[in-house]
């Protein structure tokens, strides 16, 4: 009952929490949003220009059929330390002759021609131990290979009669030497059989923020062996979406891989140009060897 000159007693119930979440004006940015680098790495075969996935050893060592087809393409390589009483081969008709000493050291570096009457069907630098590939153009029976230790230099070593044909007599039998060269690998149609590939690895590494990143270093791991593509002190500045490629060739020995897993790594450091966040990655690509069919 309200009474003439009493005043009301004020009550304010206690209000209890609701459980609503606290709302920041000031929230956590992504990093994301300030250094995003992304890598991927493709692998392909130059001489098949395959992908990797599809990486074979050789079907046979010998180059027989029955028809004796001539080969479209052999694969060779160079060995400074080899002479023609080095040759190992069946084929009694190659013709080597070696132009110097015996106690010359030969250059590791070399210049090589390949072909057969007066036309040249390969001829570059080579080094010891480097793959390259001698193009046969139908109706070749036979080519001849000088090597000189420079281009345009003196020859040091010339073979010629080396056959083409696909029979027993013709000695193409994988890694059968002919004086500083050795036979790795025959393409004859449909078939071939390759002891060595040359793969060529591509690593595209792309800024994925909205601002400019930084990429102070990038390197290949592969089998233990790095390589570094960004000097140290140096930096390259990627703005958004922009890319940068870097590639390697490897050779590979298809014959002694066959059924094992070659791993190839490759990382980068980087940073927000503005923020300073960092941002590093690696990433890893495996190239398995199948067996022959």
């Amino acid at each position: 009952t309200f009474l003439a000159g009493n005043r009301p007693v004020a009550v304010f119930p206690t209000l209890q929490p609701t459980g609503s979440p606290t709302v920041s004006l000031f929230p956590t940015p992504d990093p994301n949003t300030f250094c995003n680098l992304d890598i991927n790495i493709t692998c392909v075969a130059i001489r098949t220009k395959t992908n990797c996935d599809e990486l074979r050893g050789p079907t046979t060592d010998g180059c027989v059929t029955a028809e004796e087809e001539q080969v479209s393409r052999l694969a060779f390589t160079y060995f400074a330390v080899l002479r023609c009483d080095s040759s190992n081969t069946t084929n009694q008709d190659v013709v080597c002759i070696d132009f110097d000493d015996v106690t010359t050291e030969r250059p590791q570096i070399v210049h090589i021609e390949a072909g057969s009457n007066n036309e040249v069907f390969f001829f570059g630098t080579i080094s010891t131990g480097e793959v390259f590939d001698v193009p046969i153009p139908n109706n070749t029976d036979v080519i001849d290979i000088a090597i000189f230790d420079r281009q345009g230099g003196n020859v040091i070593q010339t073979l010629e009669g080396l056959s083409t044909r696909c029979r027993a007599s013709s000695g193409l039998r994988l890694q059968d030497t002919f004086g500083g060269i050795q036979l790795l690998g025959y393409e004859t149609g449909d078939f071939s059989s390759y002891i060595k590939e040359v793969l060529l690895l591509t690593y595209t590494v792309i800024n994925e923020a909205p601002l400019q990143a930084t990429l102070t270093n990038a390197r290949r791991v592969i089998e233990g062996q790095v390589i570094e593509y960004i000097s140290p002190g140096t930096a390259v500045n990627l703005t958004r979406d922009e890319t940068i490629e870097f590639t390697d060739k490897v050779t590979i020995n298809l014959k002694e891989s066959v059924n094992t897993t070659i791993s190839a790594g490759f990382a980068t450091t980087g940073v927000g140009t503005v923020s300073g966040i960092a941002c590093n990655r690696f990433d890893i690509s495996d190239i398995t060897v199948l067996p022959g069919i």
